[in-house]
């Protein structure tokens, strides 16, 4: 695939070279306006995120014993039963997500994200 020359857009950064023929999609306009929105809403996204993870500490906290990935995502499944759930996993855990507890279960409950 070839590359082209990194479109400039202040305050933007792209990590990664933008594909050629991109240039009607990812043009400097667009990028500026996406840009604006990133900068407008980046409060509201990490406060979400905050109450999120304090949620699921909560969670996790009146939980007595060995806390496993299937029942926690039981139980935000329960808290949440019309969301859509993803499970973030690191690729070198996914080889032994097999030897987890119910990881069948796991996949049920939630859509797999692998991260590398």
């Amino acid at each position: 695939m070839a590359r082209v020359a990194p479109l400039a857009v202040p305050g933007v950064e792209l990590t990664r070279p933008a594909p050629a023929g991109c240039e009607a999609i990812l043009s400097a306009t667009a990028l500026g306006f996406v840009a604006s929105l990133a900068r407008r809403f980046e409060p509201t996204r990490r406060e979400l995120l905050a109450r999120r993870a304090a949620r699921l500490q909560d969670l996790e906290a009146r939980r007595p014993g060995p806390h496993y990935s299937v029942e926690t995502l039981e139980a935000v499944r329960l808290d949440r039963p019309g969301d859509d759930l993803f499970f973030l996993i690191g690729a070198d855990s996914l080889a032994d997500l097999p030897f987890w507890r119910q990881p069948d279960r796991i996949a049920t409950l939630a859509g797999l994200v692998v991260v590398n």
